[in-house]
């Protein structure tokens, strides 16, 4: 049985799509779908295949971590990961300010 929630997957997506500014004709055209395949799986009836899911995150410039976070138990290399990630679409002020904070609070819990 699988973990995997459609709905919240369909609803990571078209939000992804959204943010891109594509109708999901548009987004059909790109990865080569139906645009009735798209709304399945934006409406958490149907989920792609893995190549098609690969195809339609790349269209949408999008994070596979992201997109599963609801999905996925991750391991602490992960988060570290996703969190990378997050920092990096902030301003370097705003990236030092967060580093500066998680320094401390690690050197808290060393004390």
């Amino acid at each position: 049985m699988s973990n995997l929630n459609y709905e919240k997957l369909g609803i990571k997506i078209r939000e992804y799509r959204l943010k891109n500014k594509l109708t999901q004709e548009k987004l059909a055209e790109i990865v080569n779908l139906s645009p009735r395949y798209i709304a399945f799986i934006e409406n958490g009836y149907k989920v792609p295949k893995l190549e098609t899911f690969i195809n339609i995150l790349n269209a949408l410039n999008a994070s596979a971590d992201y997109v599963l976070e609801d999905s996925i138990n991750y391991k602490s290399k992960e988060k570290i990961y996703l969190i990378e990630d997050k920092l990096k679409t902030l301003p370097s002020k705003y990236q030092k300010e967060i580093l500066d904070i998680l320094d401390c609070i690690i050197e808290n819990y060393k004390k």
